[in-house]
């Protein structure tokens, strides 16, 4: 058999010249790990958040020690929720409360009176998406009982707060004109209440949303949107909203 050849200088220079770029290709890895890393991050911001906790539930099942349910909050962009709630209801008209100058007053009641019209208020920060829906959407004039065609939108809400790690706040206003003598309510702190507790009781017990993901507030006429000298402010002003935000995490 031929024997080993000696080890040269010249072999001696090689393995020297090699181990000094040796950390090269380990630096390369990280960087694509890297890289990879944050290309994932930026596609689950757009992926549907139930397909993301499904697979991370059959991770965890097959992962050992590996708990990958403790990622299963997964916020998504204002724009997103909306598309979700609005997708089954292709009849309503929604516009961002932010273009309200680009409407006259004409517009506005127009838009109110049709009962077809939703507004919504966009917070990126926070992931949070606010739903103002006029009285004229929800109640009929002067009660606190929700109209059987604002049912659909209000489905479609407790759809996605079932699916989803959302809560909800609900909130009353009203216009600054006194209820009549003659109604059920005797100033706008009550009747913006019974509103905002009619949709809160609807979501409870028509589809058994937990009451730890809902909650009420009543702003009587203290929060204006429109000039309540005006027959479109005041329309505007009677509303009531329902602010989607991620749950916080215990």
């Amino acid at each position: 058999m031929e024997r080993n050849r000696s080890w040269s200088k010249k072999d001696a220079k090689i393995s020297s010249g090699s181990s000094k770029t040796a950390w090269m290709i380990t630096f390369a890895d990280f960087c694509t790990l890297l890289l990879t890393f944050f290309v994932l991050l930026v596609s689950m911001s757009s992926l549907d958040s139930q397909a993301i906790r499904k697979a991370l539930k059959n991770f965890g099942q097959a992962g050992g020690v590996l708990f990958f349910q403790k990622l299963e909050i997964v916020s998504q962009s204002p724009s997103v929720v909306l598309k979700k709630i609005f997708r089954k209801t292709q009849s309503l008209e929604i516009q961002n409360i932010e273009d309200i100058q680009n409407f006259s007053e004409e517009q506005i009641d127009q838009l109110i009176a049709s009962g077809k019209f939703i507004w919504y208020k966009k917070d990126e920060l926070s992931k949070g998406l606010t739903l103002i829906f006029t009285n004229d959407f929800l109640f009929e004039r002067g009660s606190a009982q929700l109209k059987p065609s604002a049912l659909p939108i209000l489905d479609s809400i407790s759809l996605f707060l079932k699916n989803s790690r959302y809560e909800a706040f609900i909130d009353g206003h009203t216009d600054n004109t006194p209820p009549g003598s003659k109604g059920p309510f005797s100033s706008n702190d009550e009747l913006s209440f019974a509103r905002a507790k009619a949709v809160l009781d609807y979501l409870i017990n028509q589809h058994g949303i937990s009451p730890e993901k809902l909650a009420i507030g009543a702003y009587g006429d203290r929060l204006p949107l429109g000039d309540n000298s005006t027959p479109a402010g005041r329309a505007l002003n009677r509303r009531v909203e329902i602010t989607l935000k991620p749950a916080k995490e215990v």
